[in-house]
C-alpha cells in the first residue's frame, strides 16, 4: 500500500519543476513528516491500519503547496492562499484524492486532518479520533519544521539578510507569548528574529512524548535555540529559550529511557534470572540500555538533586566520569553501569542508597529516581 501511494505521489509531483529548490524542499518535507507520523502513531500502540492512515495523512498534508507555488510563486499563505484548505479542496472537491486513496471510509479523517494541520488551534467540535489524527500530523509537521528551518537557512526562510537576523530585537508580544509557553500568532511577528522565536515556541505545542523525543533526538531545535544573535537583548531571550529547551530535552530523555526500560522488561535484560543473579553476561540489549542511561545522565548535568539527607548537589560529565559537586573523587561510568545493573536485579525498587551497594550510591540513588530507573 505504501509503494502504491508513494508512486502516485511521485507521479503527481513530477508535473512540477523538480529543479525548483522550493519544490524539492516540500518534496523532502512530505516524506519526513510522513515518517514522523508513523513513528508517533507506533508510540501510541495504534492498530496497523491507523498507523498506515497516519502515514498517509503525512504524505498528503501539504499536497496544496505544489500548486500554491505554481499559481502564486510563494509559500506564504498571507500573500496567496491558505495552503491547508487549498490542499483539502484539491483532494476532496476536485477529486484529486482518487489518485491516492480509493477507500472513501477514510476520507473524513484525512480531510479533517489536512484542513486542520496548520490552524493555530483545533476546532472545538472534533471527536476524539479526529483530534488524535490532527494532533499526530500537527506534531509531525512541527518536528520537521525545526529541521527545514535549520537546514535551509533561517535568513533564507525568513527572507532577510544574515545581518538583519543577527541584529534584530524580539517584539514584546512575541516574548510574552514565549514566556507563556505557547505558539506565537503570525500577526504578532514584526521583526526577523520574531520568526525564529516563533518557531522555537512550537516546542511548547508538541502533544505526544514521542514527538518531543523526536525533536530532541534530531537536534535541530537545539541548534535553532543556539542561534548566535549579536543583539544583547535578544541574547537574553535566547538564553531563556536555552533553559526551556534544556527542560524539554531532559523530559524527552527520561521518556526515551523509560520506553526502553519498559521494552526490556519483557526481554532477557530484566528477567527474574537476570535480576536475581550475582553476575550476568553483557547482552546487546543491556549495553544499549547502559548507553541510553549515560546519554540521559548527560542531559541532567548541573541539575539540582538532593541526597537522602537533603543535601543539594549537581554533577558534570567529562569523558567516562561523573564529577559530583559535593565529592572529590569522580564516579566512573563503569560504576554507574554496575549500579544500574544492581537496580535491575532489585526489580528497579530500592528502599535507599545502601541497597544499590556501590561507590557513590548516595548520589546515584536520587538521580536514578529522578530519571525513572528506580520506581
Amino acid at each position: 500500500m505504501k509503494q502504491e501511494l508513494t508512486a502516485a505521489f511521485k507521479k503527481y509531483v513530477s508535473a512540477y519543476d523538480l529543479q525548483d529548490v522550493k519544490i524539492q524542499l516540500k518534496y523532502i518535507h512530505t516524506g519526513r513528516v510522513a515518517a514522523n507520523c508513523e513513528r508517533i502513531a507506533r508510540s501510541l500502540d495504534l492498530s496497523s491500519e491507523d498507523i498506515f492512515l497516519s502515514w498517509e495523512i503525512g504524505m498528503l498534508h501539504d499536497i496544496g503547496r505544489f500548486e500554491q507555488l505554481r499559481r502564486y510563486n510563494t509559500f506564504i499563505d498571507a500573500q496567496s492562499i491558505d495552503h491547508a484548505s487549498f490542499g483539502a479542496d484539491l483532494l476532496f472537491q476536485d477529486g484529486l484524492i482518487l489518485q491516492f486513496e480509493s477507500d472513501s471510509s477514510k476520507y473524513g479523517i484525512i480531510e479533517t486532518a489536512i484542513r486542520c494541520h496548520s490552524l493555530y488551534r483545533l476546532p472545538e467540535d472534533l471527536n476524539e479520533r479526529e483530534i488524535m489524527f490532527c494532533q499526530i500530523i500537527r506534531d509531525a509537521d512541527k518536528v520537521d519544521i525545526f529541521r527545514a528551518n535549520y537546514e535551509t537557512g533561517m535568513a533564507a526562510i525568513y527572507n532577510v539578510t544574515e545581518e538583519e537576523l543577527a541584529k534584530s530585537d524580539v517584539t514584546l508580544e512575541v516574548y510574552e507569548a514565549f514566556c507563556e509557553e505557547h505558539a506565537v500568532l503570525r500577526s504578532l511577528k514584526k521583526t526577523p528574529i520574531d520568526h525564529l522565536i516563533g518557531h522555537i515556541s512550537l516546542m511548547f505545542e508538541l502533544v505526544y512524548p514521542e514527538s518531543r523525543n523526536l525533536a530532541a533526538e534530531q537536534g535541530y531545535l537545539e541548534k535553532l535555540v543556539g542561534f548566535p544573535s549579536e543583539n544583547p537583548d535578544t541574547q537574553k531571550v535566547l538564553q531563556a529559550a536555552g533553559q526551556k529547551y534544556d527542560e524539554f530535552a531532559r523530559d524527552a530523555a527520561v521518556y526515551k529511557l523509560g520506553r526502553a526500560l519498559q521494552k526490556a522488561s519483557s526481554s532477557d535484560v530484566a528477567t527474574k534470572d537476570c535480576q536475581n543473579s550475582v553476575d550476568f553476561a553483557d547482552s546487546e540489549g543491556l549495553i544499549e540500555l547502559e548507553n541510553l542511561l549515560w546519554l540521559t545522565l548527560t542531559r541532567f548535568q548541573n541539575y539540582p538533586f538532593y541526597t537522602a539527607k537533603n543535601l543539594e548537589f549537581s554533577y558534570t560529565i567529562k569523558g567516562n566520569e561523573m564529577f559530583v559537586s559535593r565529592k572529590d573523587k569522580s564516579i566512573t561510568r563503569a560504576t554507574v553501569n554496575l549500579t544500574f545493573r544492581n537496580a535491575l536485579r532489585l526489580g528497579r525498587k530500592a528502599p535507599g542508597p545502601k541497597a544499590l551497594g556501590t561507590f557513590g550510591a548516595s548520589y546515584l540513588y536520587p538521580v536514578f529516581r529522578k530519571i525513572g530507573v528506580l520506581l
